[in-house]
């Protein structure tokens, strides 16, 4: 009899640890779809901060997808303490160059603390805007 109730017990235990596999034959993972760029004209936008002895270097990298173009593009980009206070504005109007979009700058800081990259970049075709893409670099220590 003891024997016999160990037998039942495991086999109701194999039943009910495969019950689950058995009850949802429907596919639950649906397939991944493609996934989509943010963006419409970009692929994405690199920013690179450095800073070095209060020299900061400053770059904006912006590839441009495949089978659109843009005119131009408006890069605004802004040196920032950690507080959100203003140190630089640069502003320049950039034409894309094979296939990508380029910035450079560099600014001498005055006084230590903590500073990151803020860049606002329009993108434009036929005088119109067609996306503004805004991004923060990590913030650096002088």
């Amino acid at each position: 009899m003891r024997k016999t109730t160990i037998v039942i017990t495991i086999v109701l235990c194999l039943i009910f640890s495969a019950m689950p596999v058995w009850a949802d034959t429907v596919e639950s993972v649906r397939p991944e779809q493609d996934a989509q760029l943010p963006y419409a004209y970009a692929n994405w936008l690199t920013l690179n901060f450095t800073i070095n002895g209060g020299n900061t270097s400053c770059s904006a990298e912006m590839p441009i997808k495949a089978g659109q173009s843009i005119d131009y593009a408006q890069v605004n980009a802004y040196i920032k303490k950690s507080s959100g206070a203003i140190v630089k504005t640069f502003s320049k109007k950039v034409k894309p160059m094979y296939g990508k979009v380029n910035w450079q700058d560099t600014h001498k800081l005055t006084s230590r603390g903590t500073y990151y990259l803020h860049v606002v970049v329009k993108c434009y075709k036929s005088g119109k805007v067609v996306e503004t893409i805004t991004k923060d670099s990590t913030m650096k220590p002088y």
